[in-house]
């Protein structure tokens, strides 16, 4: 039995149905729809994965997706990949990614072309890990 996949573009502000609080998905007719509840509590973990980041130089694929844990309460919205050790937080999910998006790219752009003797080791293991997830 096949579902109906939904992709949302979390960088856009989504738009939340005030009675249900959930995300009003442009869609009639899907199989099955998860939806991302907005509360005064904490709510439970959940992903998403980035395909391409697009800044000033255009977009970049990343190959694979990058997973990015995201948690939500009634301080904001925190994002993160500790495998990069990349961190962000905003007070909407759109400018959460947002800025996890700028601190990905800062980090790899700040460490790419410095040599290993410039680098810590763990440094140096961050710039290769990077270095793979921009290769495409």
């Amino acid at each position: 039995m096949s579902k109906d996949v939904i992709n949302i573009d979390p960088r856009n502000d989504l738009q939340i149905d005030p009675q249900t609080q959930t995300i009003i998905l442009p869609i009639e007719d899907a199989t099955e729809i998860w939806s991302i509840q907005q509360s005064n509590r904490i709510s439970q973990p959940y992903f998403i994965e980035l395909h391409r980041l697009k800044d000033e130089k255009g977009e970049r694929k990343l190959d694979p997706p990058l997973r990015v844990n995201i948690c939500e309460d009634d301080d904001g919205v925190r994002a993160e990949n500790e495998e990069l050790t990349i961190f962000a937080c905003g007070n909407t999910l759109a400018e959460t990614i947002k800025d996890f998006e700028c601190t990905l790219l800062s980090t790899w752009e700040g460490l790419r072309n410095l040599t290993d003797d410039e680098l810590t080791q763990d440094a140096i293991e961050l710039r290769n890990k990077l270095s793979a997830l921009f290769s495409v």
